[in-house]
């Protein structure tokens, strides 16, 4: 299985995650979604995507869909995980800024996930 670490574009960021530059998702990378219902929103689509390991063998994803409003009213973004026990979670966020400083900073780390100063539900 290929594992790389590399520099994530997330403002280098030292990280074990390879963020996901192609078209489209892997099967994958769909079939983590569809464990979940990710897609039951018939409206969100995937904006960012990282993975851990092998690409086309991985099923530890972390994939940004923007239908977070269909979770908690007035979000933004939905992210979903695995968690340390390899739960897959979700996470909603009110905007990009809170995406980026409460989650994915701290899921590409590693580090527990902050509450978005921006939480109304």
């Amino acid at each position: 299985m290929k594992t790389q670490t590399q520099i994530s574009t997330w403002e280098g960021i030292r990280t074990d995650f390879i963020e996901f530059k192609g078209e489209r998702l892997p099967k994958n990378a769909i079939a983590f979604l569809n464990d979940i219902d990710a897609f039951r929103s018939k409206v969100g689509t995937p904006c960012l995507a990282f993975y851990k390991g092998d690409l086309l063998t991985t099923s530890d994803w972390i994939i940004v869909m923007d239908d977070g409003f269909y979770y908690k009213v007035g979000a933004e973004y939905m992210t979903w995980y695995r968690d340390e026990k390899g739960e897959i979670r979700g996470k909603a966020n009110w905007s990009g800024y809170n995406l980026k400083r409460c989650t994915l900073d701290n899921l590409l780390q590693g580090r527990p996930i902050k509450q978005d100063p921006n939480y109304q539900s």
